[in-house]
């Protein structure tokens, strides 16, 4: 008996998602039974009109536990017959407002030979994706800025220069933005945003990062000097900001602890007159000058903005307010 083979056309040599989504159940939504000049990009676009969701299909009829319906070990490859499980697809695939929408957190990186990567704190491996076509990313003590480009769900990602810093030995942040240039097609599932890498070796698996402030506190690395410029802190002082989940902030401006409300809704900022104690130092230099400065600056903060282990704060008119840096655990 001869088999015919139906060969999926180029598309299908791209990355796709097999053992990056766990085996878990899925319901059917149809099935469907592959007829000679059958590929599963066609497939998918019948049944979603997106060719990119046929990774979906894949993971679908992979995860089942029964016998019903063929698991497929190459995409490229599938033969008449064959009785397919069609998920839900529909919404899958995203959009690039999606992206930009989020500033997102890598959770794991699963390789089609099985070896796997997971940071040991995700809040320091970030990817943020701006609606004007750049990209800023943290891999761990690193910063590097770049461009994005979408097509569908083809994503490709560029990266310029990145900072220096000496990272620990066991750090994952050259292998974590080599990855990410690595990028093919991206698509969300629950949530998380998934990331195909190119050549069929891997995907990237990301988390939204918790965009609320309460229960997170600071240390303020610049503030605006409220004539024209953002100072850095002055050496052997420190200024905090602890967002209380009960709407208030609290912290250090250096010599006088304060304490004020605040507001926010998604990405915008309200934060009240500051109250702070009369203590008088002396020393550093210029110590009590830059505590007035924070606290008045602190004032017209209107928009906020987090990026892994660090937080820009802004006035209605997109001048800077401070610089912030997560507390140390």
């Amino acid at each position: 008996m001869t088999i015919l083979l139906v060969a999926a056309p180029a598309l299908l040599a791209e990355p796709f998602l097999t053992d990056a989504l766990a085996r878990d159940p899925v319901q059917c939504e149809a099935e469907h039974i592959v007829q000679r000049g059958d590929w599963l990009s066609k497939i998918a676009e019948k049944y979603s009109g997106d060719v990119l969701t046929y990774d979906l299909i894949v993971h679908a009829n992979n995860a089942r536990r029964d016998d019903a319906y063929t698991d497929i070990e190459n995409p490229d490859w599938i033969e008449p017959g064959w009785v397919l499980c069609i998920p839900k697809l529909s919404g899958q695939a995203g959009t690039a407002s999606d992206l930009s929408g989020t500033m997102w957190q890598w959770q794991e990186t699963l390789m089609n030979d099985d070896d796997k990567f997971v940071p040991d704190d995700p809040v320091n491996y970030m990817v943020h994706f701006i609606a004007d076509g750049t990209v800023a990313v943290q891999a761990d003590c690193n910063r590097a800025g770049g461009t994005y480009t979408v097509d569908g769900n083809a994503i490709t990602i560029a990266l310029g220069p990145s900072t220096m810093a000496a990272c620990p030995e066991d750090s994952l942040g050259e292998r974590f933005a080599g990855q990410l240039v690595g990028a093919a097609i991206y698509f969300f599932r629950s949530g998380d945003l998934y990331v195909d890498l190119k050549y069929d070796s891997g995907t990237m698996r990301f988390g939204p990062q918790p965009s609320e402030l309460g229960g997170t506190s600071w240390v303020v690395i610049g503030h605006n000097n409220g004539r024209g410029g953002v100072v850095s802190s002055i050496i052997g002082t420190e200024m905090t900001a602890a967002f209380g989940e009960d709407g208030s902030i609290s912290g250090s401006a250096g010599c006088n602890r304060y304490s004020a409300g605040y507001q926010v809704d998604g990405k915008t900022i309200a934060i009240g007159l500051p109250i702070a104690t009369r203590r008088f130092c002396a020393e550093p230099e210029g110590i009590m000058e830059q505590g007035q400065e924070y606290l008045t600056a602190l004032g017209t903060a209107a928009t906020y903005r987090m990026t892994g282990d660090r937080m820009e704060m802004r006035t209605a008119e997109g001048s800077l307010v401070a610089t912030l840096e997560a507390a140390k655990r």
